[in-house]
């Protein structure tokens, strides 16, 4: 037997796996890196969170990532060089974090990789993801058998390559803490609404979260990359009448289970929609549309949708701060997915059930 299936078959057959995970969103912003223990398989599967770290990409890094990323205009050859530039780092960035960690044996490498263009399926094409970071690339630097390009399959299948995680929400959320909604604020929210008596989850992107915030701070305020404690947004001021015509936008008109990306809410586009409706706004404005306007889509789902009795957590992938309550609020909305499992005491209470915050330090 070829060398290779034999390795993979020794991997799948031990009682349990340690696996290196790795994901850059379209916030684009840092490399998140998680080393975990996962036993079992199918809807048997059980995992352990052992380690976890976000590392920021270098200034030159995000610089080229700002000015390729969900660009469909973009040129080949400025694409294979963010993937060069992408690869080199990565591989350092997971050498340093390994050491910290203290080198452990490593069974297998999962990477998401970095999406540098996402086209959501139409009535007559299918959809189109694209993702940088080739996981022959990550196997020989790394030295560890590497899976990777995880949408292709969901694609090929009729989907959209996103969102990609339900099954592995379902695995993580015991059916006693279920029904729940999963709300992720990312680049792009979406959520996943987990029933004990579903066997496939449903989830669906919801609209902009923090991709449209990040890029008026950025056109607007020169040296700053976010809005830090959502302070400039606060200080704007939002007319009801424009926010209603953002609503407009066709990504709203589409039945759920559905996808988006950037590519569909950038900074070009609100500057559009302004000139195209003449509103004068200051940029203080600009940022507290941006920031109202990820609420369109979350709200939208919300009316009639869920029972009351679900649970509602807010969150990011496995960001969390170690701080209490009272040093969380006003924090910046970088969330934390599954917080609600690891750290109960961060909770409020909202309208329609428990909402449970994760953010960043």
């Amino acid at each position: 037997m070829n060398q290779s299936l034999i390795l993979l078959q020794n991997i799948a057959d031990k009682k349990s796996r340690i696996v290196l995970g790795l994901m850059s969103g379209t916030s684009a912003d840092g490399l998140d890196i998680s080393l975990s223990k996962i036993s079992g398989s199918g809807v048997n599967t059980r995992c352990k969170l052992m380690e976890f770290e976000t590392v920021d990409y270098t200034v030159p890094l995000k610089q080229l990532l700002q000015a390729v990323l969900f660009d469909e205009t973009a040129e080949i050859a400025h694409v294979l060089e963010l993937q060069s530039e992408l690869e080199r780092e990565w591989v350092q960035l997971i050498q340093n974090q390994l050491e910290k960690w203290g080198d452990p044996e490593i069974d297998l490498i999962a990477s998401h990789g970095q999406t540098v263009l996402h086209l959501p399926k139409s009535a007559d094409d299918p959809a189109k993801s694209f993702q940088l970071v080739d996981g022959d690339q990550l196997a020989v630097q790394i030295g560890v058998v590497t899976i990777s390009d995880f949408r292709q399959k969901h694609i090929a299948a009729g989907f959209e390559g996103a969102p990609l995680a339900p099954l592995g929400e379902q695995l993580l959320v015991k059916a006693s803490h279920q029904p729940t909604i999963l709300l992720n604020l990312g680049g792009i929210a979406n959520f996943t609404w987990l029933t004990p008596d579903e066997h496939i989850p449903f989830s669906t992107d919801t609209g902009p979260a923090n991709t449209l915030i990040d890029a008026a701070v950025m056109a607007k305020f020169p040296g700053k990359t976010f809005d830090e404690n959502g302070e400039i947004a606060a200080s704007g001021t939002v007319q009801p009448e424009f926010l209603e015509k953002l609503k407009e936008h066709p990504f709203y008109k589409i039945d759920a289970p559905k996808s988006t990306g950037p590519e569909a809410f950038s900074y070009s586009w609100l500057q559009k929609q302004i000139e195209t409706h003449e509103v004068s706004l200051s940029a203080k404005d600009l940022s507290g549309y941006a920031n109202s306007f990820y609420r369109v889509g979350n709200c939208k789902g919300d009316q009639g949708e869920c029972k009351s009795h679900a649970q509602i957590a807010v969150c990011k992938w496995w960001r969390m701060a170690q701080q209490n309550d009272d040093q969380m609020a006003g924090r910046r909305a970088r969330w934390s997915r599954y917080s609600f499992i690891k750290r109960n005491r961060n909770r409020s209470r909202c309208k329609r059930g428990t909402a449970v915050f994760g953010f960043r330090q």
